[in-house]
């Protein structure tokens, strides 16, 4: 009740931001709507749509208070941790992971969520500063590389993401972290290597030719699955009526190729991964054999993804849309086991005695590379 009597009281602005942000929180940026807003603050749309001329001011005012409570609760880590052993603020990394996950997994969501938002609005990106600035603060209390934990902690989110539970559990979590935060109790030259990467530069190479070539107009199944990416990649919902509209084709045509949701979200996600992991992965580890030229095959691969922003934030939006989305979640399940088993297959030849699933780790680290790439932009 006097949780109620506080929201009642509130300026109308900041009484419909809170609803916006709790809409937000429960249903991702797709559920915030001014007709949502509207009904959750039992009021009209047009009183919405007066403190909020447009759907992104509406964004905005949600964002930061979705923003300032994911700050919040990381300061809240840090702070415990500076008063605990050692030990404790090594696995400081994994534990800021596992209470996004564990205790609630939707902050991991809108944390990522945030991030697809800044890829082209800076006013959201400013509002991830204070975030980073917690995660920086935590690593150093790990005695940790920054930038590598941060690409760390943006892998393994957007790998548990779309996951009602990690399939590896906070004791998995916590061995592939303690690579990046005790690097001397595992494999120093493999943690070192992942440093060096994470603090790489990376250039945009030119696109070779065949990264330019559209697929064939006669080919109407590729031009629609490139339509839906495409929607992705703005942050649209690829419905068959915006796909049939984007692609040029009848609606009859999207839904004879592409019977369901899940239907058309699997060929963006072979389409992606044709063109980004299969064949560069493939070329890359293909000669791989020491700690030197795995990390070499895997700066091989970051250049592509601030070349093809399009794809990588098409990839990136597919997975909180599956996180959004539970009849995907088993799809995204078993699609991010057979990525996993084919890096498992590349490294058959190099496989460290680490103690940790390197596949998985690899993954992480590539996954929150392409995404910090895409937010801090290579000149």
């Amino acid at each position: 009740m006097a949780a109620d009597a506080e929201l009642a009281a509130m300026a109308t602005d900041k009484r419909l931001a809170h609803h916006a942000a709790q809409l937000w929180r429960a249903g991702g940026l797709r559920a915030v709507t001014f007709g949502a807003v509207a009904k959750e603050a039992a009021s009209g749309k047009s009183l919405v749509s007066h403190h909020f001329p447009s759907h992104r001011h509406l964004l905005l005012a949600a964002g930061h208070l979705v923003a300032g409570a994911l700050a919040e609760k990381l300061e809240a880590i840090a702070q415990a941790l500076q008063a605990s052993d050692r030990a404790a603020r090594q696995d400081g990394p994994a534990i800021l992971i596992e209470r996004l996950l564990y205790e609630d997994g939707e902050q991991a969501t809108c944390l990522l969520e945030l991030c697809a938002l800044a890829l082209s609005d800076a006013d959201f990106l400013d509002m991830l500063a204070p975030i980073f600035a917690a995660i920086a603060r935590i690593a150093a209390l790990a005695e940790a590389d920054t930038r590598l934990i941060q690409i760390a902690v943006l892998g393994e989110l957007l790998q548990h993401a779309p996951m009602p539970r990690s399939p590896l559990g906070p004791q998995g979590l916590r061995e592939r972290m303690r690579l990046f935060t005790a690097p001397g109790a595992q494999h120093p030259e493999l943690a070192e290597g992942f440093r060096l990467l994470a603090n790489a530069r990376v250039e945009k190479r030119a696109l070779a030719a065949q990264d330019r070539q559209d697929p064939s107009p006669e080919d109407r199944r590729e031009r629609i699955v490139l339509a839906a990416r495409n929607l992705l990649a703005r942050g649209e919902d690829p419905s068959h009526r915006a796909i049939a509209a984007e692609a040029g084709v009848s609606l009859s045509a999207t839904t004879y190729y592409f019977k369901s949701r899940t239907d058309i979200v699997i060929g963006i996600y072979e389409r992606i991964q044709a063109d980004t992991r299969e064949g560069r992965a493939q070329a890359a580890f293909a000669s791989v054999s020491d700690t030197r030229e795995f990390i070499a095959a895997l700066r091989a691969l970051l250049p592509y993804y601030p070349a093809h922003p399009d794809a990588t934030v098409a990839h990136l939006n597919l997975v909180l849309l599956a996180a959004r989305t539970p009849p995907l979640r088993d799809w995204a399940d078993r699609a991010q086991k057979l990525e996993i088993a084919g890096l498992r297959q590349l490294l058959a030849r190099f496989e460290p005695d680490i103690g940790i699933d390197l596949g998985r780790t690899s993954l992480s680290v590539i996954s929150g590379l392409a995404l910090d790439l895409l937010l801090h932009p290579p000149d």
